[in-house]
């Protein structure tokens, strides 16, 4: 976490027309040392926590658990940008993570849940309706 904070910050350096060195960006990931920490500490709680519920449960528990950790992958996609551009503590940076994610590509990944949640309730009738040819015995 601390040098992808580093690396994003170059790079953002770097696009935006500047020349900052790695050494500028260790300089700004030491300067968010505390808030990387804290940042580590949230994720690594919450990735145990999610994965200890998965060991234990049933197959729907699993398959849930799994919806879960994809929304939190999403919720955090920006959070290393927000870390290195904003001091924010853990949980408003994933807030303002999700928000930019939601900004940025939020219609889109409507669609495809839209879209996903469509088929799945076609197939899941085509079954139940004893679809011919489809033999679910």
């Amino acid at each position: 976490m601390f040098f992808n904070v580093a690396l994003v910050g170059v790079a953002n350096s770097r696009l935006m027309g500047g020349n900052w060195t790695f050494r500028d960006g260790i300089e700004l990931a030491w300067a968010r040392k505390g808030t990387i920490s804290q940042w580590a500490f949230v994720a690594a709680t919450i990735g145990m926590i999610l994965r200890a519920l998965e060991e234990r449960m049933g197959l729907i528990g699993r398959l849930v658990m799994r919806i879960i950790g994809i929304a939190w992958a999403v919720a955090c996609y920006f959070v290393v940008p927000v870390l290195a551009f904003e001091d924010l503590t853990p949980i408003a940076a994933i807030k303002r993570s999700s928000r930019l994610f939601r900004d940025t590509w939020g219609e889109k990944v409507k669609r495809v849940r839209d879209t996903a949640r469509l088929m799945c309730k076609r197939v899941c009738w085509l079954v139940l309706s004893g679809w011919p040819g489809l033999d679910v015995e």
